[in-house]
């Protein structure tokens, strides 16, 4: 995991409003109630509680005029990396992010820096971005959560497919 704290970062993709958040399949949270969300899936898999830990994923959901949209990360027990699931995200419409001036970088492939960078994207107001890396050789993407300076309580995300 890295921070960019020194050096400003500029996002010039579209980033779409998370309007549900659905940890594990079953419990949701709104999208205003998005650090709760991020928490409650952080504290269920430090407890091992089994509502969190037996499809361990939190889901990012927008509405599109197309229809139902999302993104999910999804935790392997196998070898103890996250990975990115969607389901026709199109990167939707609204919010051009603009420069992040405090962001952090985590790779999808060590759960502890992913878990350790959701925690402090959630928990510190300084933190204006978290970008999760999937450095896959042949398909590689990465999300990049958002907050809104002029309304922290809204999440922006925001999917990028090509080699960066």
């Amino acid at each position: 995991m890295t921070n960019t704290a020194t050096e400003a970062t500029t996002i010039t993709a579209i980033a779409t409003l998370v309007n549900e958040i659905q940890v594990s399949g079953g419990k949701c949270f709104e999208g205003w109630n998005w650090r709760e969300a991020i928490l409650y899936f952080l504290n269920g898999m430090d407890a091992g509680k089994r509502d969190v830990t037996d499809r361990p994923k939190i889901c990012f959901a927008v509405d599109e005029p197309e229809g139902y949209e999302a993104l999910t990360l999804k935790f392997n027990p196998e070898d103890e990396s996250y990975f990115i699931h969607q389901e026709t995200f199109s990167n939707g419409n609204a919010f051009a992010p603009g420069r992040a001036t405090y962001s952090i970088h985590a790779s999808l492939r060590d759960y502890r820096h992913v878990e350790h960078a959701l925690r402090r994207f959630a928990r510190h107001n300084a933190v204006d971005v978290l970008f999760l890396t999937d450095d896959h050789p042949v398909t590689p993407k990465r999300i990049c959560l958002w907050k809104n300076p002029g309304k922290r309580q809204e999440l922006h995300i925001l999917l990028e497919r090509t080699p960066w």
